[in-house]
């Protein structure tokens, strides 16, 4: 069969169509949730896990871990980011904890920081932080 081969620099080669094989293996995938908010500075980005039996978007477990990114700052000619797991921290900023606004201060201007303290507002209120 002719279409079965190919000529390259007037050397016939058979064609040859690769087997695709795909991993057997078993592994578990989790879904998420994500809840984001983005102004002309700032983007806050918060995930969260779902329960593996959720029936409802409700149904999270665990503690949302929030992107923070400052659109204006540079940092080796790329833009800021950050990354937050803490509740204990994230609720010490909403709090006006000492020892948290520390290290808040150095990530945010003060505006940043207003607006920061507002998303946590609304991780509480969503029950993805928990008081």
């Amino acid at each position: 069969m002719m279409e079965d081969r190919i000529q390259v620099n007037g050397i016939w080669y058979v064609r040859e169509t690769p087997e695709v094989s795909y991993v057997e293996e078993q592994y578990e995938v989790s879904d998420s949730l994500q809840c984001v908010y983005e102004n002309s500075e700032w983007c806050f980005e918060a995930s969260i896990l779902l329960k593996r039996d959720a029936s409802e978007l409700t149904d999270t477990e665990g503690t949302p871990w929030i992107k923070i990114t400052e659109k204006s700052r540079m940092v080796d000619n790329k833009t800021f980011e950050d990354e937050v797991d803490s509740e204990a921290w994230m609720l010490g900023v909403y709090d006006r904890n000492p020892e948290s606004l520390k290290e808040a201060n150095r990530i945010f201007d003060r505006d940043g920081l207003r607006y920061f303290t507002s998303f946590i507002g609304k991780l509480i209120e969503k029950g993805w932080l928990k008081r």
